[in-house]
């Protein structure tokens, strides 16, 4: 009888290395010059009579974006500095 090892069914996924992500950057620049799935996006959201075409390409997109677009990390308020001005501090 064969050990689960508690993967319950769950294959296991290779995680996405950089140079693998700019490799992959680099080949759709290479292709598809000045592509940006996001405005794409944004595009199609704001596309009146969008059609079930129009959503599938939605969704195709939302899965190349983490491919073509660096991710970004939350954004911490702290409050204001000297004179009012407003301090953003954010982790890279």
């Amino acid at each position: 009888m064969a050990k689960n090892h508690g993967t319950k069914g769950k294959r296991d996924r290779a995680p996405r290395s950089k140079q693998t992500v700019e490799w992959l950057r680099e080949q759709i620049e290479a292709q598809h010059p000045g592509f940006n799935p996001v405005l794409e996006m944004i595009a199609i959201a704001k596309k009146e009579g969008r059609t079930k075409e129009d959503l599938a390409t939605f969704d195709l997109l939302a899965q190349i974006a983490p491919y073509t677009q660096p991710k970004l990390k939350s954004v911490e308020l702290t409050g204001q500095g000297e004179d009012g001005e407003l301090v953003l501090r954010w982790e890279r």
